[in-house]
Formats: C-alpha cells, structure tokens, sequence
C-alpha cells in the first residue's frame, strides 16, 4: 500500500472492508447518491453511511480513499486510512468514525491527531465522528422511519404536485397529505420524499403528521445529520 500516493483522492476504497475475522458485524448499504453498494464494518459505520445518504446535504461517499503517512513518534511512522470521504454543501471532509470509549484513550487521540496534521498537509478537513453523535436520541425516530422509505416508488404525479404545492411555504404532513388527498398521499410518501432530499425537514422533529416540510429548492438547510468535529481544533 505504500505505493500508494499520500494524499491522493481515490474513487474506490485502497483498502477492503476487514470482515474475515472481525468481532463486528459486516455488511453494506446500497447508497443511492453513489449508485452502487459501499462496505461498513460494525455499527457506527453503519449508521454513518445511513446518515450521510439520507442527509441532502451531502451529495458523495466515498469508503476509505486516502492514504495518509503519519509520524507515531521516536521517528517512527506509519499509514493511515480514514474510513470515509464525504462531499457536504460541495466541500469535501474526511472522516474517522470512533466510539467515545476509543476517542478517549491518549494513544488512540495522539494517533488521531496525527492523522488530521497529514490531512492539513494536504488541504483536507479532518474530523473524527464519535458514536454519541451517530446514535444520538434527538434525530433517532426520524432517521429510523425515513431510512425505511429509502427507494420506495413515489407516483411522478405526486412529486410534480408536491413541487407545485410546497412552493408557496413548507407545510406539515399532515397539512400536505389534506391538500393532496385526491392523489392518495400519505405519511409514507413524505418519508420517501425525504430519504431521497425531493422534500428536507428538521430531523430532529418527530417524523409524523406534525413534521414541517420544505420544498427541494427552498434553500432551507438544516443541522447537518453528521457533525464536523476536528481533533485539532480546525474550523476552515
């Protein structure tokens, strides 16, 4: 791998998924944004990969795409592949995804901060995204019920309606499923809607009849579903 340029930008991962023997669980999602299947390994990658393809802010996805050489003291050095590439709001980030318990060992931070030095020198955002954040309660119901509608068909009629209708304000779904109950809407298509960003909301509300939605070009933007957090404090 050390043939590998530092630094450089790959569309596929320089590495494959670790799952002969891993102690996580295994798998991939199929995103849509990136039209294909992308390997998680354990749960917190997992719900990552779910919050990056249902947040329509980010717009790419990319599983381990960089090497990076680190210095790990006494001269000493090493590779460093951070699990995730993502493209929000057309700024790339590459992400480390770490449980709290990890982050907290000094070994484990001093590695970390390491890594987003070599990142700098590259011109890329570093951040490191704990498992608190991607298991937080205040979204949870949303992420769950929307992440169910991902892909569901919606009738072209009912997209072109809810254009026409959003576009004069948001409205809540249930307002929204009244207005359109000739065209048979129901709470589900607003959860499609959502998954595939054709609709945004806040997801921190619950995803039911009480949930305002905007239209796709209202250019509302919400908290982002995956917080940028830099080990050395960059706030680019």
């Amino acid at each position: 791998m050390n043939d590998i340029p530092a630094g450089q930008i790959y569309d596929r991962p320089l590495r494959e998924a670790n799952t002969r023997g891993s102690r996580h669980n295994t798998g991939t999602v199929f995103s849509e944004k990136m039209d294909g299947p992308i390997d998680w390994v354990g749960p917190h990658e997992r719900m990552f990969l779910i919050r990056a393809e249902l947040d329509p802010r980010i717009t790419r996805i990319l599983y381990q795409p960089v090497r990076y050489d680190i210095l790990t003291g006494e001269d000493g050095s090493a590779s460093a592949f951070p699990d995730f590439l993502i493209e929000i709001d057309g700024v790339e980030e590459v992400h480390e995804v770490k449980p709290d318990d990890q982050y907290a060992r000094p070994d484990v931070r001093r590695r970390l901060i390491a890594t987003a030095h070599a990142a700098a020198r590259h011109g890329h955002r570093y951040a490191v995204t704990l498992s608190s954040d991607l298991h937080r309660k205040d979204d949870k119901a949303a992420i769950e019920a929307i992440w169910r509608r991902l892909g569901d068909p919606v009738a072209p009629e009912l997209l072109l309606a809810v254009d026409d209708l959003l576009s004069d304000g948001p409205l809540s779904i249930g307002e929204a499923c009244a207005m359109l109950s000739k065209r048979d809407a129901a709470i589900a298509d607003f959860h499609n809607m959502l998954a595939s960003g054709h609709v945004v909301a806040d997801m921190t509300t619950p995803p039911d009849e009480t949930m305002i939605v905007h239209g796709r070009t209202s250019g509302v933007r919400f908290t982002r579903l995956i917080p940028f957090t830099s080990p050395i404090g960059d706030q680019r």
